[in-house]
Parts: structure tokens; sequence; C-alpha cells
């Protein structure tokens, strides 16, 4: 098996679309580390999507001035003279997509709170690490992990090593005991 990075459940082969269930009793090979979402991680986001969309709005407008009013040395209009305005588009797409998650990330923290279990975390199973965030599942096969350093996960995909963060805080555990069984899960044969 390959790593799999999906933003769609419906791309998981059946038995980890029913992990990340809420409705389906996890196996239980599973061991679950479950994020904890919290009011200071959904701040952040928020802050994250306004700073976005400031660099996108200046980018966009500076971009509009280069189009629009062209130096006196201008030879003509090519490629780079619409760089700026597309960077904008992007951060300002970037900003949206932030902005537009925190009523869900809301509400998971709600629930959470209210003592309900969500699926967004880290799962070890006996041959594959699933880590799923608000913004994708990746499936890591043994074999592919690369190691942790520094509260990253390592691994191989399609030919480079990529990696993510864990999780900053996890429900009712110390992150260092997710990072712990992560190694003891690697080590395993």
């Amino acid at each position: 098996m390959q790593v799999l990075i999906t933003s769609e459940a419906a791309k998981l082969p059946p038995a980890l679309r029913s992990m990340i269930d809420e409705s389906q009793p996890l196996a239980p090979d599973v061991r679950f580390f479950e994020e904890k979402f919290t009011t200071g991680s959904t701040a952040r986001m928020l802050g994250l999507g306004i700073v976005l969309a400031v660099i996108g709005v200046l980018l966009c407008l500076f971009g509009l001035s280069l189009l629009l009013h062209p130096g006196p040395n201008y030879r003509g209009f090519d490629a780079y003279d619409t760089w700026p305005f597309l960077a904008g588009l992007v951060f300002l797409l970037g900003s949206f997509m932030l902005i537009s998650s925190l009523r869900g990330r809301w509400a998971v923290k709600r629930a959470q709170e209210a003592g309900a279990a969500t699926r967004y975390g880290i799962f070890l199973s006996s041959d594959l690490l699933v880590s799923r965030s608000w913004f994708d599942t990746t499936v890591i096969p043994r074999p592919l992990f690369k190691g942790l350093e520094d509260r990253s996960v390592h691994y191989a995909h399609d030919g480079q090593t990529k990696s993510f963060a864990l999780p900053a805080t996890i429900v009712s555990m110390d992150p260092a005991q997710l990072d712990k069984a992560i190694r003891a899960w690697a080590a395993q044969a």
C-alpha cells in the first residue's frame, strides 16, 4: 500500500472509512488519540485567515495598479505583470477557506466539551498510521514511516520525504504520550 492523502472520505478504503466514522465502533486493534479542538486553535485560524485576507487585498491592489498604470518603460503586456494580482487571489481564496471552516471547528469544539467523541486525531492500527485533521486524512503504511522528530511525522511519498505536525493538544492526554505510542508502533515488526 502507498501513502494516501485525501480530503474525501469516499476515497478511503471501507475499513478506513469506518475508522473515521463516529457512528462505527473502532476495531479492537486500533489505538486512537483524539485531537482536542480549543478556543485558542480556533482563534489562531481566524487570525491567520485575517492576515491572509489583508495580504491578498494588498497584492490584488498592487497587481491592479501594475496592470492599469504601466510605468514609463512599458514594453507591452506579459505574464509577469499579472503575478501580484493572481497571488493576491490565491491568498484571498486561502483566507476564505480558513474563515469558512471556523463554524465547523467551533461545532466540533462544543461537541467535545459536551462529551461527544469526534474522530479527529491519530489512529494507530497494526500496520497503518492514520492522521485525520480538519482538512484531510493521511494514511501511512509502516514501511513508509520515516520517523518522528520534533512532534512531526516524517514519511516517504512519491520518492520524497514529507511530514506533518502532530496535534498540539490531545483529549485527556499529554502529547508526549502520543509521541511515545508512535515510537512504539514504529518499532513493531
